[in-house]
């Protein structure tokens, strides 16, 4: 039964990933929908687990999770995806004034716009923001910084090195992803201001 349960799972993602594309996302398949729905509904009713995952595949329709990357908020999500923020804090159970972070998994439904839609409007938000950037700052050097004890991502891009999170993700590919530890070398490009020509 598990490997016909893998074989039905493979497929549903292959399908999936055939009609949206996986690129960034990591696609809400039967193993994690059905071990918070079908497969506990259909074994409380007597039912194989099997078809409560096959079923809980078909009804999560087309809904993919995605990571938040810097400079990203639910409101951003919303826009791009034509929904309400509402929206999206129920489909990932968060409360009313809670916000996302970096690296989150989301839960992102496209009832309203395709995968390839999100993804462009996302793509020419985040090119607006280096494209202002770039405008005004230019990277002089780059720094290697070893984390220490009680040093945070957060304050060492906000507050030591004074740069935009997603310009230090840039220099440091997965890094947002997996996250820091002491000892990790982290690194930081140093920006000045572009000398403005009169």
């Amino acid at each position: 039964q598990d490997r016909a349960a893998g074989v039905v799972v493979t497929a549903i993602r292959a399908a999936l990933d055939r009609r949206f594309g996986a690129g960034s996302y990591t696609v809400v398949g039967a193993e994690a929908v059905s071990a918070k729905v079908g497969d506990e509904l259909f074994k409380r009713i007597g039912q194989p687990a099997l078809v409560g995952e096959i079923l809980a595949g078909i009804v999560i329709g087309p809904s993919l999770l995605g990571l938040v990357e810097p400079d990203e908020t639910l409101g951003h999500f919303a826009e791009w995806l034509e929904t309400s923020p509402k929206t999206l804090r129920r489909l990932n159970r968060l409360r009313r004034r809670r916000s996302i972070h970096l690296g989150q998994k989301v839960i992102l439904t496209f009832r309203k716009v395709r995968p390839e839609e999100f993804e462009q409007r996302r793509l020419e938000y985040h090119k607006a923001l280096e494209d202002d950037f770039f405008e005004n700052y230019e990277i002089s050097k780059t720094i290697e910084h070893s984390i220490r004890r009680r040093e945070s991502l957060w304050k060492l891009t906000q507050n030591v090195y004074e740069v935009p999170f997603w310009l230090v993700a840039r220099y440091n590919p997965g890094l947002f992803e997996k996250g820091v530890n002491v000892g990790d070398k982290v690194i930081f490009p140093v920006v000045v201001p572009k000398e403005k020509n009169s």
